[in-house]
């Protein structure tokens, strides 16, 4: 599967379960984390983003530039916005997704 598919996939379902559990979303987003909390998180993210940037080396369809922490931040940004999607429209979810992968994929 293309990197850019698989992030859309991964995006696309932890939004869908988050906004399916807002409690979930406002526990994620209540408040700045722990550095310990935050440093899990990122770090767990990351290593899902290294995946995506190594798998689009072979098939080009992130842009060059992107890196693993990028696509760590474009999810916790995801999150933040799943506080805002009424809810959780799976429409509006895909939107969001589409929106974010805009950014990182391949021009």
């Amino acid at each position: 599967m293309p990197a850019i598919a698989a992030l859309r996939a991964f995006f696309t379902a932890t939004m869908s379960q988050l906004t399916g559990n807002k409690a979930m979303v406002d526990l994620l987003a209540a408040g700045p984390p722990t550095n310990a909390d935050l440093e899990r998180c990122l770090s767990h993210l990351v290593r899902i983003g290294q995946e995506a940037v190594d798998r689009s080396r072979a098939d080009r369809t992130l842009a060059p530039e992107v890196t693993a922490h990028d696509i760590a931040y474009q999810l916790l940004g995801l999150i933040r916005i799943a506080q805002l999607v009424p809810d959780g429209d799976p429409d509006a979810v895909g939107h969001q997704v589409d929106l974010a992968l805009r950014g990182l994929a391949a021009r």
